[in-house]
């Protein structure tokens, strides 16, 4: 019996190292897909004494269209062009609030009218936001 109880204890030692030792499988993680701002679509239509026609931008020695974007706070969003005769044009902007300004001008960038507001306008992502502007026949030099 003595010799069993010492096999015993023996057995008992020989499998500690074995139960200290355990394994764990951790679940594979899964990525987290952050959505990221996503931004929106200011479209500026214009006309030119309320019409559409490409022979007004020669008639005015207009090349093109120049929106200047700022938002609510005043900080700088940018300039864009668009040739004249296109009488609309897609600016992409983050969300937020913004006013601008649009004038006409020659193909050497000069002025050819006076600028024309646009008022606060809201972007607030993933949307598309169309602002009607006309150069009426007083605004041109």
């Amino acid at each position: 019996m003595a010799r069993s109880a010492s096999w015993a204890a023996l057995a008992l030692v020989a499998l500690l190292p074995v139960s200290a030792c355990t394994t764990t499988v951790e679940p594979v993680p899964t990525a987290v897909i952050v959505p990221t701002e996503s931004t929106g679509t200011l479209v500026v239509a214009w006309t030119i004494r309320a019409g559409t026609d490409p022979g007004d931008c020669s008639l005015s020695g207009a090349a093109a269209i120049r929106i200047h974007v700022v938002t609510i706070d005043v900080v700088d969003a940018g300039t864009y062009e668009q040739a004249c005769g296109a009488f609309a044009t897609s600016i992409t902007l983050p969300p937020g609030t913004y006013e601008a300004s649009a004038l006409l001008v020659d193909a050497g960038g000069g002025d050819r009218t006076t600028s024309v507001p646009i008022q606060a306008f809201t972007i607030l992502g993933a949307d598309v936001l169309t602002i009607p502007i006309d150069f009426p026949a007083n605004s041109f030099f």
